[in-house]
């Protein structure tokens, strides 16, 4: 019999990526996420990393990096007139379980693309590794 990937699969899939992150020399981990920037073509391949990002670590809410202007585009947020720029955003952990409370987009940033790496080290400082890792 055929089985199918379900959403929880791919939840539990990127909370064992994680854990290993979580486990790893920061080095390493950030040295792995700058080459996998360098790799991306599209506007959308860091969404995947950015998700796992917020996997790893639970932000306050409140908590910026970067420069504004800069940030995921999300059609769901936008029909609802409503932009997000807290580092969180759009994983949320409810019941045990992580999911998307928006549809993500893409990523606008004048000439760049979004940086992993630099987020990673911004949440190195910033934020906490997640307790049920």
């Amino acid at each position: 019999m055929l089985r199918m990937e379900t959403a929880s699969d791919k939840w539990n899939a990127c909370e064992l990526v994680a854990r290993r992150m979580k486990r790893s020399n920061p080095d390493v981990v950030l040295s792995a996420l700058r080459r996998l920037s360098d790799r991306t073509q599209s506007p959308t391949d860091g969404v995947k990393t950015m998700i796992l990002l917020r996997v790893c670590f639970d932000c306050p809410e409140h908590e910026l990096p970067g420069v504004s202007g800069f940030g995921w585009v999300s059609a769901s947020e936008g029909e609802r007139g409503t932009v997000s720029r807290t580092v969180a955003w759009p994983v949320v952990r409810k019941y045990g379980r992580f999911h998307l409370r928006d549809s993500i987009d893409g990523y606008l940033a004048p000439g760049l693309g979004y940086d992993g790496a630099a987020e990673f080290q911004w949440m190195l400082t910033n934020c906490a590794w997640r307790s049920c890792l």
